[in-house]
């Protein structure tokens, strides 16, 4: 399948990997078509984007780190670089596949990936410093996902999560859907809003009251609830990855929180 082709299927803008990533570009044949336009896109930023990001919304200089949802392990290879040690967690065996050869590419010996799910993190209480959570924390139950990021904090340590908005399922709708006649994130964005009409909490748009409550219910004090990118101003001349808003609404929400 030919990039015109998997970007109508994907809804997805294919990206070029940034020539700063490295690893066996042989991979990505074992994926589906969707998982290879996600992870080229996740790519198209360099190395040094997630490093300066992650030292602007604190991030850095931490002894213990947990990855949640960790995924291609692009996140992880940057806080491999700016933190003393770090663990990363992910159920999707294939996108573990790419992660371990970007680490191992760049030799971060400081890093150890394993199957985990965030609703049961394998490992025990006070194991970590800081908890990042990078575009998965919607997709599982909210609040019990939350009530686990406290559970393996040290008290004082901190979590960085973001979630979706209203605005980025009227994007996935009109934009990825309605406009170029795609049906797949039409339905994506259907089942958020008839999940948050449900009262469910799990695959939803969010609001910053959302957030502040879940958070505030877990244990932790809030510091930052605003659009993503908002707590770094942007860290150069690279994309965030995400839009503030779209149509008037919340693109995705970034929170920082300390546990108390």
């Amino acid at each position: 399948m030919n990039d015109s082709m998997m970007q109508q299927r994907t809804g997805m803008p294919i990206e070029q990997i940034h020539d700063s990533w490295h690893f066996d570009e042989r991979q990505l044949e074992l994926l589906s078509s969707y998982e290879k336009a996600f992870v080229r896109n996740l790519l198209a930023n360099p190395l040094d984007y997630y490093t300066r990001r992650l030292e602007r919304i604190g991030m850095s200089s931490q002894k213990r780190v947990l990855d949640v949802a960790c995924g291609i392990g692009h996140w992880t290879t940057a806080l491999s670089i700016v933190n003393a040690s770090v663990c990363g967690i992910d159920i999707a065996t294939d996108r573990l596949m790419i992660a371990r050869s970007i680490l191992q590419t760049f030799k971060c010996s400081n890093v150890k990936l394993s199957w985990g799910d965030m609703h049961a993190i394998p490992y025990p209480a006070h194991s970590f410093s800081s908890v990042f959570c990078h575009g998965a924390l919607m997709f599982g139950h909210i609040p019990t996902v939350i009530r686990e990021f406290a559970r393996v904090l040290e008290p004082g340590g901190r979590v960085y999560a973001n979630l979706n908005g209203f605005g980025w399922y009227l994007h996935l709708l009109v934009d990825r859907g309605i406009r170029k006649g795609n049906l797949a994130p039409c339905l994506m964005a259907l089942k958020a809003f008839l999940n948050a009409l449900m009262l469910k909490k799990k695959y939803i748009p969010v609001t910053e009251k959302n957030i502040g409550n879940w958070f505030d219910a877990a244990g932790f004090r809030v510091e930052h609830i605003g659009p993503n990118g908002s707590m770094n101003q942007r860290t150069s001349n690279y994309r965030v990855g995400t839009l503030d808003s779209y149509y008037g609404f919340a693109g995705v929400m970034e929170v920082i929180a300390t546990k108390c």
